[in-house]
This record gives C-alpha cells, sequence and structure tokens, in this order.
C-alpha cells in the first residue's frame, strides 16, 4: 500500500493505493481529504489503514451488503467497502459537524454519491438512530 500526501489550505489530501499481490493490476486508489484540526476525527488513525487493508482483502465478501462504520472520521475503511461494491452508511458524532462535512468530501473526491453520511447521538434510542436512515 502507498500513502502520498499533498497539501491545500487547510486540507491534506492523502492517497491509498491497495494492490492484489498475485495480481498487481489489481488494485484500488483511494483519495482522503485531512483536515488539521484538533477534532480528533479528522485524519487517518493507523487503525483505519489496518481494517481499509482488511476490507481490501475481504472484498469479494462485501459486494452487495451492507456496512455501516461506526466512527468513520475520515471514513478509509468505508470509502473502500463501498468501491469494493458494498452499501455503505458512514457515522460519526452528530455533534462533530466538520467531522460529518469531511465523510461527505471524502465521498465526494471519491465519486462516491450514494453514501450516506449521518450523525449519531449515543444518548438517543436506536429507533432514533434508524429513523434517520429513511
Amino acid at each position: 500500500m502507498e500513502n502520498r500526501a499533498t497539501e491545500m489550505s487547510n486540507i491534506v489530501q492523502k492517497s491509498f493505493t491497495f494492490e492484489e499481490y498475485e495480481d498487481p493490476k489489481q488494485s484500488l486508489n483511494v483519495s482522503i481529504p485531512e483536515v488539521l484540526d484538533p477534532q480528533y476525527g479528522m485524519h487517518v488513525w493507523p487503525c483505519a489503514v489496518v481494517l481499509a487493508q482488511y476490507v481490501w482483502t475481504h472484498r469479494e465478501e462485501l459486494m452487495h451488503k451492507t456496512v455501516l462504520e461506526l466512527g468513520a472520521g475520515v471514513s478509509l475503511p468505508g470509502v473502500v467497502a463501498a468501491k469494493c461494491g458494498a452499501q455503505v452508511i458512514l457515522s460519526d458524532s452528530a455533534e462533530l459537524p466538520l467531522c460529518l462535512e469531511n465523510c461527505r468530501r471524502t465521498c465526494e473526491v471519491n465519486e462516491l454519491p450514494n453514501v450516506l453520511v449521518v450523525g449519531i447521538t449515543w444518548e438517543k434510542s436506536p429507533q432514533t438512530f434508524c429513523s434517520s436512515l429513511h
């Protein structure tokens, strides 16, 4: 996997390339905008890279499945799942609108207009969350 960063004002564009070891022609490029901001969800955490690699490795199992990413942050694993054919819902705290905006930005950059981004308030009931998905 390759990682490149390009700066644009307060946004750093990181690129990740996932490749199949046996067939290097099978690859996936994903761009992730990171916002230089103290909010935790605004950059790619190392565990997100590991999870995204796992998603890429198991991409055949995700095709046509629904995936909910909780605490998506900049959404690397969810975007990889969507690029691999899953129907994806990205979620993060409803109290972090800049983080949710960046999830949407990540979807736009990766040409994923059908990925749903939702804010969750953990104290609310599951019914409230589920109703926001419709």
